[in-house]
């Protein structure tokens, strides 16, 4: 049950950030299609944020940006296909997310995984307080 929500939680944190993106840089990212962000712009923004707040070495930072730049394209693509259907599209973003976290597990060292967890917490933590939840 924990690991469930902690799927949730972490697709909940993904979707916040997707509305500071496009107020950073106006209407539609730069991308042209509105709320649509460019799947190598989210991989990219994620990446940057695992880079600094996880102190990646030369050999786990290119495995990383892969990594992201899929599940981007994943999650696009899950998005797209619900039709507006959120329970369809949470479903499909918790499975997504399990599948990355696995695979994330094995890129970063036991010590960096905490640390990710821990920031994807106080993301969480920090979304609530501004949707004053």
């Amino acid at each position: 049950m924990k690991k469930i929500f902690v799927f949730i939680a972490s697709f909940i944190v993904l979707i916040m950030f997707m509305p500071e993106v496009f107020a950073q840089q106006g209407q539609g990212g730069g991308s042209g299609r509105g709320f649509n962000m460019d799947p190598q712009e989210m991989a990219d923004r994620q990446t940057k944020q695992m880079k600094e707040t996880l102190t990646l070495t030369d050999e786990q930072l290119p495995k990383v940006e892969e990594l992201n730049l899929i599940y981007a394209n994943k999650a696009i693509e899950e998005r797209d296909g619900a039709n507006g259907n959120r329970e369809t599209m949470r479903s499909a973003m918790m499975k997504i997310m399990k599948e990355k976290d696995a695979e994330l597990k094995t890129i970063l060292s036991a010590e960096q995984w905490t640390k990710w967890e821990e920031w994807r917490k106080e993301a969480r933590e920090n979304g609530r307080r501004r949707r004053g939840i």
